[in-house]
């Protein structure tokens, strides 16, 4: 990839710092032959350790479709969202019906 001089990291601390404050992206994941690639909004923790780059912990469920397409190709790309707000389900909770009965969600750009 291109990185212009002026978007380059001052050193390799630098990205590390910036993406250990962060918790919410796209994964992306190549589909199945003959099938589109997925995006996946998640939250994710990163944990600079082990190895040179670190690693990025996030849940998945099982019945989540996109397993099949992990699972034939490992191969992904996480794309990391700055701005985000947490709504907690209580919040969404359609007018006349229990707050239990809310979806949480984040709203991101």
């Amino acid at each position: 990839m291109l990185i212009h001089p002026w978007d380059a990291p001052h050193d390799e601390d630098e990205w590390r710092d910036w993406l250990s404050r962060h918790d919410f992206g796209q994964l992306a994941v190549n589909g199945l032959p003959g099938e589109p690639p997925w995006v996946q909004p998640m939250h994710f923790r990163y944990e600079a350790e082990p190895g040179p780059y670190g690693r990025v912990l996030t849940h998945l469920a099982r019945p989540n479709p996109l397993w099949r397409a992990l699972e034939a190709n490992p191969t992904v790309l996480l794309g990391v969202v700055d701005d985000y707000v947490f709504v907690p389900g209580t919040w969404t909770a359609p007018e006349g019906t229990p707050t239990a009965h809310g979806t949480p969600t984040s709203y991101y750009a």
